[in-house]
């Protein structure tokens, strides 16, 4: 027999969990738990009734992206995530939609087959005559190297793009105040991982 009232409250759920005839006589072993007592007869939190996180919307758990750039996104993350306590936290916001995704490769940029490929030949003759020498991004006053792992991101990515040719670590540290070239190094290395810039024996290149 179930015992309940309406609205939420604490109470005791009894359960019997064995049974046996001594001398003719029933003896029940019962099991106790007290809490808030859920329409299945759970007792704690009502699973049946959570929702998904805003914060964690239009996140895709299987795409082959995450497979690809797992590490790298899972360290991007760890910097640029907020706390739960003393846990990290994954937020949509500051994770998700500022992270350097990989470029989309041609084939999943051409909407129909009639689209004109793009004169391999000549881009491969282009850029063999470009790959001996070192390009030195364009003059121009620093810039306050961001504090932000997302700006840094950005702002290092902007001037491999400037430079229009292959440049070294030096040079792009040295386009910005207080930058440390380790740590432009490590930021060069992620945006090779993740196809966004190309590494040459001379230095590097926006992809």
């Amino acid at each position: 027999m179930t015992v309940g009232a309406r609205e939420v409250h604490h109470g005791s759920l009894i359960l019997v969990i064995r049974e046996e005839i001594r001398e003719d006589v029933v003896h029940a072993s019962l099991s106790s738990r007290f809490g808030v007592i859920n329409a299945d007869l759970s007792v704690g939190v009502d699973v049946t009734s959570v929702v998904p996180l805003m914060s964690n919307r239009l996140l895709a758990s299987m795409d082959p992206l995450w497979a690809a750039t797992g590490r790298i996104h899972v360290t991007w993350a760890l910097a640029t995530g907020g706390t739960l306590e003393d846990r990290p936290r994954y937020n949509k916001t500051s994770c998700f939609d500022p992270f350097p995704f990989p470029a989309a490769t041609e084939a999943q940029t051409m909407p129909t087959p009639q689209r004109p490929k793009r004169n391999r030949a000549a881009a491969g003759g282009a850029a063999k005559k470009s790959a001996g020498r070192a390009a030195q991004p364009a003059k121009a006053a620093k810039q306050a190297w961001p504090k932000d792992l997302a700006e840094q991101t950005r702002a290092v990515r902007t001037v491999l793009a400037a430079a229009g040719g292959i440049v070294t670590t030096a040079d792009v540290a040295r386009q910005f105040k207080n930058a440390k070239a380790p740590r432009v190094e490590e930021i060069l290395a992620t945006l090779v991982a993740l196809g966004h810039a190309r590494r040459t024996d001379s230095g590097y290149a926006s992809a």
